[in-house]
């Protein structure tokens, strides 16, 4: 999933640097980003986001659509989705000067994250006033994930360290609570979950540790992630599962 956003913050980057080139208008500077950012948009695809476009909404706004396949009646699905992209989509405008340029030519952008119906379930606006907000706000996170010694690592670390700001992230239908997402010694995606009292139970038996798992991999979510993180030559999900004083109840891996 994080994969696919960083495609998304490269077309953006890509498109400023077109767009923000000569004594042009902001109308003029808006069409051609669209223009460039469409062109491109067909590469934004996975099994989780079905693809995005750009488009002019007034004569000083824009909007970004991001269309995934979450069903409209799958709540926590979008809840999960826009938690953690809330953060990521603030970022590309907070550390991406071309872009910011833009916005301080008082364009205001819109990302609008939508289910498979097309509607949008969440929107992240950014504009002038709220630029300045996001520039004053210092960044005292601890970075507690282990320094990659590879580049394609250090693009996954970057993202998650903007995925863990906006953790933790609950699941209300099953108690569970993502705590935080690390990439392990071994080369693996570790979620660090919170669960209620009775996964004691589930996690104790070996068959019911293995429906666990098919319930995880059915998640349109986790599909979508393990496609992603192929790329960096990470191939498995894991699991740890702790209660609410941190002690660890068991783990489950995807392989």
């Amino acid at each position: 999933m994080s994969y696919t956003f960083k495609k998304v913050s490269y077309l953006l980057l890509v498109s400023v640097t077109i767009l923000l080139t000569g004594c042009k208008s902001t109308t003029q500077k808006m069409k051609e980003f669209a223009d460039s950012y469409n062109r491109y948009a067909s590469s934004i695809s996975n099994d989780m986001i079905k693809g995005t476009k750009a488009e002019i909404t007034s004569a000083n706004s824009m909007k970004i659509w991001i269309y995934t396949f979450i069903k409209s009646d799958d709540k926590t699905q979008q809840d999960l989705f826009k938690q953690m992209y809330g953060p990521l989509t603030k970022s590309m405008f907070n550390d991406n000067p071309k872009l910011t340029e833009l916005i301080n030519n008082d364009v205001t952008i819109t990302f609008a994250i939508c289910g498979s119906d097309n509607e949008s379930f969440a929107e992240f606006e950014i504009n002038k006033t709220k630029l300045n907000e996001l520039r004053a706000q210092k960044t005292d996170r601890k970075d507690n994930l282990k320094e990659s010694q590879t580049p394609s690592h250090g693009i996954m670390a970057d993202a998650l360290k903007i995925i863990n700001e906006g953790l933790p992230i609950e699941d209300k239908t099953t108690g569970t609570k993502i705590l935080k997402i690390d990439i392990t010694p071994d080369n693996e995606l570790a979620y660090t979950v919170e669960a209620p009292d009775d996964y004691t139970i589930l996690l104790a038996s070996n068959e019911s540790r293995e429906i666990l798992r098919d319930e995880i991999l059915r998640s349109s979510t986790i599909k979508a992630t393990l496609k992603a993180i192929q790329q960096y030559g990470i191939k498995t999900v894991k699991y740890i599962y702790v209660d609410k004083e941190g002690k660890t109840m068991g783990e489950i891996t995807t392989n």
